[in-house]
């Protein structure tokens, strides 16, 4: 099943991402700049995509208990 961006399937922050994520991978940190936004905004709008198999989190590394995810668009969802 493939979801288009709409307001009725993704909030106005779930399409921004996704634009920004067309152009390029991005840190996660990279990317709450980018947005203005809290780590919790983020992280929440995140794990919502990723449920929606839109996005693809990987961690790079851990310093102590913080990951350093790369986040990119599910290159099926192209």
């Amino acid at each position: 099943m493939r979801l288009k961006l709409t307001r009725e399937n993704f909030s106005e922050r779930q399409i921004q991402i996704l634009n920004i994520l067309f152009e390029k991978e991005y840190q996660q940190k990279e990317l709450q700049e980018q947005l203005c936004t809290s780590a919790p905004n983020l992280h929440y709008h995140l794990n919502r995509l990723e449920e929606l198999d839109m996005i693809r989190k990987k961690t790079l590394y851990k310093v102590g208990n913080v990951k350093i995810n790369s986040i990119s668009l599910n290159p099926a969802t192209r």
